[in-house]
């Protein structure tokens, strides 16, 4: 189920917690839709958990995308 921006705010006007996990690929993401994930984030965390790089100010854009297509 697509969940936008409706479906968070009744959440918060009901005062419910809203669950938000990080997601960098296509297996994890449908993982984290069957627990009931209500948000996915990804971030410039990839670069060292996913990547490889020593800090995440190397990440570009670009990688960023490439891991936004994974996840969708």
């Amino acid at each position: 189920m697509k969940k936008n921006s409706e479906y968070l705010l009744s959440k918060k006007q009901a005062q419910q917690k809203i669950v938000a996990l990080t997601c960098y690929d296509y297996p994890t993401a449908l993982l984290e839709e069957q627990a009931g994930v209500d948000m996915l984030f990804v971030g410039d965390s990839v670069g060292t958990n996913i990547l490889g790089y020593q800090d995440e100010t190397e990440v570009t854009m670009d990688d960023i995308v490439h891991h936004l297509k994974a996840v969708r």
